[in-house]
């Protein structure tokens, strides 16, 4: 939950080995053409134990020139040369180059007055899902590879102490097609300016070091668990120059022009090569010192207080200037009360200083690094076990945070604060033996809750008037106020044994396209429906899954954002088979 270290972070973990021999191998393509394999090996010989698992396939999402192809290999090795200690090693290889849709962009808004401060936007057309403006050689390839390796030393039966590593290297050639639509409306027939940015060589290296001490202890009549340590985690960027690809003039001296396309009857675009590859390179160093404790004071109550000592630095590597330098102390704490055992109520509060995200490819500053800002957390809720084997939370949540965003000259900015609060539930596992459930919802105000004022200036020699309008008070682009989901799998094992039905309903409420709210893209509804059978064929354990997403095949608005408006995909039937050899 949250945006914070550590509340920020989705920690995503390698396949560990199994204790005894495993190899899985699963088919899976879908109904464009897009096929691939993978295969899940692991075994233990004594105090050690592998798994790897290397996967190919083809990617095609049923979008014209948005084919492409991915790879991956890893390998996990666990090996304990005592019984009190455990080594972890895990290495990964990730390839990918697919061509990403092209979307359209609100390159130039319209002149704010002191009666109109947000003049309407107008929203494009939605096209054919199938259709991609963007050229069939403007792909994206990126590779990626992740080391991490970890001891765990048993100290006693209460105490933990453990060191960790972890480094990835990401290299990116990206092109990111654009329709200006300042050049677009209903009276082109379709046709508008193509922008193609080319960003070769973007490289993004992050290292991080870790030291941890866990441990239980009683002290007086209360239950302590500790955990002591320090982290050091260095970012450091190459945010490669974007140039825009050209179109040949008119004549063959001529200097290159601004593409144009139509959105309904794409036509091909020239090949326009990767640049020389220049550009900035920054880095980010954040030290912490922190420390943790869980107090159980009775059976049914819990305090949770921590801190963490914050050494952060952000610094131009290509000047060498220190850009940006804080060190806080951020704390958090809250308490868990449990009135009985199957009900748990619970309220957090958490600090942090949250790094703000680089400007993205379309801002005239475009890789600029912002300084990072403080964010804060507050968070009451309850968890309840409705049915055994059913969990039922209800929580209320207000996030406060620094706000980033594209302002009206197209420039990336860090301006005043921003505030999510909402309330948001769900019922997930087993609402019967045969019938599971995972059901979301959230009900959201993210607004702009301090920033500049409106500024109006005018000019004393032209006597032209200049507005710049304040953002205090508009939604957060590309928040939706409601979602919802509901998904569901259920089991037939008297009538057809290994059979299963399953499907979805996931609804997404209308979005700000940016931060004036000038526009908003509608909600939309997408259902999906799948089945699987689990049988014995040629007596191993075999499955085979067929899904259809988004099978009523509707066009809708899938994000928006920066003054950018994208489509989503068309309808996708997939299936897959896996078998355990």
């Amino acid at each position: 939950y949250g945006f914070t270290t550590p509340a920020g972070i989705v920690n995503l973990t390698m396949k560990r080995p199994t204790p005894s021999a495993y190899i899985a191998a699963t088919l899976f393509g879908d109904a464009y053409g897009a096929l691939g394999g993978d295969l899940d090996a692991s075994n233990t010989w004594g105090p050690v134990s592998t798994r790897i698992n290397a996967l190919y396939g083809s990617v095609d999402s049923g979008i014209n020139n948005a084919r492409g192809h991915r790879s991956l290999f890893s390998a996990a090795l666990d090996l304990k040369p005592i019984e009190s200690v455990t080594v972890n090693l895990d290495g990964e290889y990730v390839l990918k180059q697919v061509n990403e849709p092209g979307v359209f962009d609100y390159k130039r808004l319209p002149t704010p007055t002191p009666g109109n401060l947000y003049p309407a936007l107008q929203l494009p057309p939605l096209l054919d899902p199938t259709v991609n403006f963007g050229p069939a050689w403007a792909s994206n390839h990126a590779e990626e590879r992740n080391l991490l390796s970890a001891v765990k030393w048993r100290i006693s039966p209460a105490w933990d102490l453990s060191v960790s590593y972890g480094s990835s290297h990401l290299v990116r050639d990206r092109h990111f097609n654009t329709i200006d639509l300042d050049t677009y409306g209903p009276n082109t027939n379709g046709s508008g300016l193509l922008s193609i940015s080319l960003q070769p060589g973007a490289t993004f290296d992050n290292s991080n070091y870790r030291a941890d001490l866990a441990g239980a202890e009683d002290l007086w009549f209360m239950k302590h668990e500790f955990l002591f340590g320090v982290s050091q985690n260095i970012r450091d960027s190459f945010n490669s120059t974007v140039v825009t690809a050209t179109c040949p003039a008119a004549t063959p001296s001529g200097p290159g022009v601004t593409c144009v396309q139509n959105v309904f009857a794409p036509i091909a675009i020239p090949y326009t090569p990767f640049p020389a590859i220049t550009g900035t390179r920054a880095r980010i160093n954040d030290i912490g010192y922190y420390l943790f404790d869980r107090i159980q004071m009775a059976p049914w109550l819990q305090l949770l207080a921590g801190a963490r000592r914050t050494d952060y630095t952000e610094t131009n590597l290509s000047g060498g200037a220190v850009k940006f330098k804080a060190e806080p102390t951020p704390f958090s704490y809250g308490a868990i009360v449990k009135p009985w055992s199957w009900m748990s109520i619970y309220a957090s509060y958490v600090q942090g200083l949250e790094t703000t995200p680089a400007a993205p490819i379309s801002a005239a500053n475009a890789g600029a690094t912002l300084p990072a800002t403080q964010s804060t957390q507050q968070e009451a809720g309850i968890k309840l076990e409705a049915l055994s084997g059913l969990l039922v939370q209800i929580a209320y949540f207000d996030i406060r945070r620094g706000s980033a965003y594209i302002n009206g000259a197209n420039v990336y900015v860090l301006d005043g604060r921003a505030q999510y609060r909402g309330a948001e539930f769900s019922v997930t596992g087993e609402a019967t033996p045969n019938w599971s459930l995972y059901v979301t919802g959230q009900v959201l105000d993210a607004t702009q809750i301090a920033g500049a004022d409106t500024q109006i200036t005018t000019n004393p020699t032209t006597g032209t008037v200049t507005v710049v309008p304040t953002v205090v008070g508009r939604q957060i682009e590309n928040t939706p106020k409601y979602t919802f989901s509901f998904a569901s799998e259920y089991r037939l094992p008297k009538f057809l044994p290994g059979f299963s039905l399953n499907g979805g309903v996931y609804f997404v409420g209308r979005r700000a396209v940016n931060q004036f709210n000038q526009a908003f893209i509608p909600g939309y509804t997408l259902f999906d429906l799948g089945a699987a059978y689990a049988l014995k064929l040629y007596g191993k354990e075999t499955t085979i899954r067929l899904m259809g997403q988004d099978i009523g095949d509707k066009r809708y608005f899938s994000s928006t954002g920066g003054n950018f408006v994208a489509q989503g995909p068309p309808r996708m039937v997939k299936f897959s088979l896996t078998t355990r050899l």
